[in-house]
């Protein structure tokens, strides 16, 4: 089976640059490569984005804009708004679910979808790229078994290691987060560094997210009850743990 690389010398998703006339391609933050040995090949999202996934929490719960200048993908608008602005460009992608990035020139709004083909870093671009990422994006999390036939649900994120300061988040997570033990904050029950991978093990809180319950509108004893953890678990962190964290 052959794979379709996109245009030009990077795959698709890509960023082609030019750095002492030898050519470099790279995932913009919150993408990886899709083969880890092909540094031209393509480059995925590390979280899943579209219409449905976006009904299921507000947007700005979701997502948050990365900014790069004198960058493009020429090749893959679906919308073209004039006159804008570099507010309006970003926010009318921000607020589209088909939106991957918008870009700003002139003004000019080109809107994109992916896959994004032919990317490439130009100074005369005189461009602002707007690029919807995951908040927090530095991995994707999965839910797994701890051990087969235990039938204990956990959340695994996996650390993209090719994304910058990836390494420092996990030793970052590892160090601080591991020793941290209360009932209001998620535990960390594994990890594994080893090679190129790096998974971080939380228990899996099948509630689903706070964001989530907070918008489904509960009752006044619930939101009361709601501050008053959230306070502690705050309190936890700032004073009672062996190193604390500011939050």
């Amino acid at each position: 089976m052959t794979i379709d690389s996109g245009l030009g010398v990077c795959g698709y998703n890509s960023i082609y640059t030019l750095q002492d006339q030898r050519p470099t391609c790279a995932c913009p933050k919150g993408y990886s490569l899709l083969d880890p040995n092909d540094l031209y090949g393509n480059c995925k999202p590390d979280f899943i984005q579209g219409c449905e996934e976006d009904k299921l929490s507000p947007t700005n719960d979701i997502y948050e804009v990365q900014m790069l200048t004198n960058t493009d993908w020429p090749l893959s608008d679906f919308m073209q708004l004039n006159p804008s602005t570099p507010e309006s460009c970003n926010q009318s992608c921000f607020e589209d679910c088909l939106c991957a990035v918008a870009i700003y020139r002139v003004e000019t709004c080109w809107k994109k979808k992916l896959p994004l083909s032919n990317g490439r870093v130009d100074n005369g671009l005189n461009s602002q790229a707007f690029i919807k990422v995951r908040k927090g994006c530095f991995g994707v999390v999965y839910k797994g078994i701890l051990q087969i036939g235990s039938g204990v649900p956990v959340a695994v994120k996996k650390l993209n290691f090719v994304v910058q300061d990836s390494e420092k988040e996990f030793k970052t997570e590892l160090n601080i987060i591991g020793q941290t033990h209360h009932k209001n904050l998620v535990r960390l029950v594994g990890y594994c560094d080893e090679g190129q991978e790096r998974l971080l093990v939380y228990e899996f809180l099948s509630n689903g997210t706070l964001a989530n319950f907070l918008f489904a509108e509960p009752s006044w004893k619930q939101r009361i009850d709601i501050a008053y953890g959230v306070a502690k678990g705050l309190l936890y962190l700032h004073e009672e743990c062996n190193t604390q964290i500011i939050h």
